[in-house]
Formats: C-alpha cells, structure tokens, sequence
C-alpha cells in the first residue's frame, strides 16, 4: 500500500515520488526556477511571483474598493448635494472646452498672419529681384516665368529663367514630392499645369512612340531571322548534312537562349524598374557573345 504523502515534484515529472517528500527532494533542490532563476523551487511555487500576483490583486481590488467608496459617498449624498457636484463637473468640462476653442483661434489667427507676411514678402521680393509690378504677379510661386510663358506679363527675364536648367530641376523635384511617380501626367489640367508641362508631355509621348517602334522593328527582325535560320536547318536535315539529333540539340539549345534573354529582360523590368529595358543593339551583343562561348 503507498503512502499517502510523497514529492509532488517527482510524481510531476514521473519519478519515484513514494518514498521521500519535497521538502528532503534532492531534484527539487537543484531545480532552476523560470521566474527568478534561483534554485529549489518551480515558477509555481516562487515566492517573487506569488508578491507580484499579490500586488496586482491588491491593486484591482483597491481600484474597485475606491470606485465602491465613491458610488456609496454619492448614494449617501442629498439629491441637492449630487445634483451640485454634477453641476461642477459640467461647468470644468464646459471650462475645458473654452480654452481649447480659444487655443485653437488663437492658432487660426497667427496662420493668417503668417500667410498675409508670406505673400507681402513674396511681393516684395518679386518687385526687387525682377522688376515686376504687383498687379503683374500672379500664380506659380517661385516658379512664376514658367507660368508667364505665352502672356502679357512674359519678359526676357522670365524666358531666361525658364531655360535655365537648374529651375527645371527643382520645378520637377517640386513636382514630384506633390503628385509622386506619374507627376508628368498627374499635372494636366490642374492649377501647376503650365506650358513647359505641356511640351515635356508630348515629347514623352514621342519618346514613347519611338520606343514603340523600334521594339516592333526589333521583334520583326528577329522573327525573320529565326524563320531564316530554321529553313537554313531543315534544309540541312534534309539533305543530310546534320542528323536528327544533332538537329533536335540545336533546337533545344536555341530555345534556352530565347529564355535566358527573356528572363534577363524581365530581370530588368522587375528589379530597376526606374530604368528601361536594354536596346535591341545591347541585347544582340550579349546574344553572340553567349553563342560564342
């Protein structure tokens, strides 16, 4: 018959737990605590988490020991006496609300005057740096000649200006902080849209058009050169120039190429998607340079 007492410790870890108790157990003496890391205990039984747990009981029961005070103080309160704190605490929020409203116009107002010294400034600088009268000033900001371009109000200063190429540089980075990738498209027909955008957008249109076309010229060529060469060797086949395998190897071999340059392109297209495909020149060039090998 066993024991009724024994070590819960080794009856847990199934060992022999009949013949000793915990308190004389020596492999619960060597054991390493996961809360405290101190030997001769389980993170059950470790005195560090049982004060933690203590404190956080004690701290939700104090919470709900002060709410508890609070509910019974206003239940033994006079129905006068309530109805005065709760007019108190509307009056602090409506307080609270006042302030914010007055913070939030007083912010309101120093933005207006900040606009109003802006555009003085912006005036004055207009008249200083170029000459131009205040009933000439108009919209575009600091890029203001490319949006005279065409008007009465255009001078050799603002044509000089608009052909400067480090204003089109930071009208284009402008550009792009405020529209992103597609800013050159994005600008039509909005208050930035101007005559410069207007020429940059055909000439990316006929860029795009001769791309277009010496892509479908390229294709053509290849296709007829493919078509040329694979007549060359069936000819070959069938005069028995070349056997069946050696033309079947040729075959394979040409359709690894097509697929290695296709990958390559798509290569480019997905990994620097900033930059276009190579030329049919380049690509050719790598083509016999990789049969040559």
């Amino acid at each position: 018959m066993q024991p009724i007492n024994g070590c819960a410790f080794c009856r847990a870890n199934r060992k022999s737990w009949t013949n000793h108790t915990a308190d004389i157990c020596v492999d619960l003496a060597n054991c390493v605590c996961g809360y405290c890391k101190e030997k001769g205990h389980t993170p059950k039984k470790c005195p560090k988490s049982a004060l933690k747990r203590h404190r956080k009981l004690y701290t939700i029961h104090e919470s709900k020991a002060k709410a508890t005070w609070a509910s019974l103080v206003l239940k033994s309160l006079t129905n006068e006496a309530r109805d005065a704190i709760e007019l108190k605490h509307k009056e602090n929020k409506q307080k609270e609300a006042e302030e914010r409203r007055k913070k939030y116009e007083e912010r309101q107002k120093k933005r207006e005057q900040d606009a109003i010294k802006a555009e003085r400034y912006y005036i004055y600088k207009m008249r200083r740096d170029y000459g131009i009268e205040d009933s000439d000033i108009g919209q575009g900001g600091d890029f203001w000649f490319f949006f005279v371009e065409g008007t009465k109000n255009d001078s050799n200063m603002a044509k000089v200006l608009r052909e400067k190429e480090g204003n089109q540089f930071r009208f284009r980075n402008y550009l792009l902080e405020k529209y992103w990738v597609n800013w050159l498209s994005q600008t039509a027909y909005t208050e930035d849209d101007c005559p410069i955008l207007y020429r940059w957008r055909n000439e990316e249109l006929r860029r795009e058009y001769e791309q277009d076309k010496l892509e479908r010229t390229r294709i053509q060529e290849t296709i007829k050169n493919d078509e040329e060469l694979t007549a060359s060797m069936e000819a070959k086949l069938e005069a028995g120039e070349i056997t069946q395998g050696e033309f079947a190897l040729w075959k394979w071999q040409k359709q690894v190429d097509e697929d290695s340059d296709y990958q390559a392109e798509a290569d480019i297209w997905w990994t620097i998607p900033s930059e276009k495909v190579v030329s049919y020149d380049v690509w050719k060039k790598r083509s016999e340079a990789r049969k040559s090998r």
